[in-house]
């Protein structure tokens, strides 16, 4: 297990999933085990740094960190290392941790295969368990087959796919809160670009794009973020740097005449921008970052809009969501873009993780199903489901299964019955379900009995 006193908020998340990883290799204590899961979670989802949080003796308000784990948190950013995580985890094969990343290998794999493939750790576990994959060497494992090889070397591919792309429900909140510090300097607007803003499921680096008089006085605002680690750049209209959780963030200025064409250019994905380019060649116009040039006559038009420069083209303005090249653009010749949804559009939830007691195989939620309740009445929802994630098979038999489900379903259906008798709250519906694993063999985690209990 690698430890710093330096770590970021994603180090510290995966430090604490290999402490979960060690205590269910070691069958420890399941209340245990639910509380680093936890609390890798509310840091992982934190959009200040845990560091600065500690600097300031409130590691504890962060939910899922109570008392023993502040302290663990305390050692590690004093010393570099927290000696209980190095008991814990010293008699186990340390290359565990290193291929627990992987999609599909979970602790007790990890555990397996880096025992009886005898892994080295570092670097070199995932080549080496690639390589035992290729060759065939995972088939002869007991609880393997061919079929696990082919699987792992699918999850291989793509953890390696994903590289250092971030999430969006991680970029989005770090960019919400540059974005509302830029707006302490003089800009007139400023905007996340690319795939940041076109949401898709997973973004590079964050970009953002600002309208400006006074572009450097805005670029010296930009480099002094408290959250700053390192100015890789700062020249012109643009500036880079590199936040203490390692994303980097570049802003472009532009004045504000000419930010419509700066926003639209640095927004969609290459393909629409490519499909763009090719009908303004056939009417004589050539698109760019700063307008759009006439080639009769030789000038730029200046659009201080993306609605005015898509106009320009006899288009509507297409949100960044649809800038994918997937149609959108005949759409918006004529007229007929699709209205996408809105928040206040949701009715309701059928997913959600509780904090119910059980022990599931992954994915806890943190809150209880009388909370998920009342945030659903608050947002106005007309239905939620109560969801979790199906007791473990490997922790339970098939009758205590059932029986669980059975004590869950009485315990949703009186909050039903006392959320039905309450005027302000008896026009939302309350749903119990579950999400259910899919064995390898077809088949549902779940007896067919357990299921009559949803």
């Amino acid at each position: 297990m690698k430890m710093s006193r330096h770590m970021t908020n994603k180090e510290i998340a995966h430090l604490l999933r290999q402490m979960a990883a060690a205590l269910e290799v070691k069958n420890v204590d399941r209340f245990r085990l639910r509380a680093y899961e936890n609390a890798a979670d509310s840091i992982e989802h934190e959009t200040t740094e845990i560091r600065d949080i500690w600097e300031q003796k409130k590691l504890e308000t962060i939910p899922g960190i109570g008392p023993t784990l502040s302290s663990h948190l305390d050692e590690l950013f004093k010393t570099g290392k927290v000696k209980h995580f190095i008991q814990e985890t010293k008699s186990l094969p340390q290359a565990m941790f290193d291929i627990l990343g992987i999609p599909g290998i979970g602790a007790k794999t990890a555990y397996k295969l880096s025992r009886e493939l005898k892994l080295p750790k570092g670097k070199k576990a995932i080549a080496s368990l690639k390589t035992a994959a290729e060759q065939g060497k995972i088939r002869n494992i007991e609880g393997f087959a061919e079929q696990s090889e082919q699987d792992i070397l699918a999850g291989i591919a793509e953890q390696e796919k994903r590289g250092s792309r971030i999430l969006l429900a991680t970029a989005e909140p770090v960019s919400e809160k540059i974005l509302d510090y830029m707006k302490q300097a003089p800009v007139k607007v400023i905007e996340p670009l690319g795939s940041l803003r076109r949401r898709n499921a997973t973004v590079g680096d964050i970009d953002l794009a600002a309208a400006t008089l006074n572009p450097q006085a805005v670029l010296e605002h930009f480099v002094k973020y408290p959250d700053k680690k390192t100015i890789l750049a700062k020249g012109g209209n643009t500036a880079r740097i590199i936040l203490k959780n390692n994303i980097q963030v570049d802003l472009k200025t532009q004045t504000p005449d000419k930010f419509g064409a700066l926003l639209q250019h640095f927004t969609g994905s290459k393909n629409h921008n490519v499909h763009l380019r090719e009908l303004a060649v056939k009417k004589g116009l050539s698109l760019s970052e700063y307008g759009i040039k006439v080639k009769k006559t030789g000038k730029t038009e200046y659009f201080a809009t993306e609605a005015a420069f898509y106009q320009r083209q006899d288009m509507a303005w297409i949100p960044p969501e649809l800038r994918e090249d997937t149609g959108e653009i005949e759409r918006a010749l004529k007229n007929k873009l699709p209205n996408l949804v809105k928040l206040e559009d949701i009715q309701g939830d059928l997913h959600t993780h509780s904090n119910y007691d059980w022990i599931s195989s992954h994915d806890y939620g943190k809150d209880s199903f009388k909370e998920i309740i009342n945030a659903a009445v608050n947002l106005g929802y007309e239905y939620i489901g109560l969801g979790d994630h199906n007791p473990s098979r490997s922790q339970y038999t098939e009758k205590q299964i059932i029986d669980l489900l059975k004590r869950r379903k009485e315990a949703i259906e009186k909050l039903r019955y006392s959320y039905e008798k309450n005027k302000t709250t008896r026009g939302i519906f309350i749903l119990n379900v579950l999400e259910v694993d899919i064995l390898s063999d077809g088949g549902l985690a779940l007896p067919d009995k357990a299921l009559s209990e949803l």
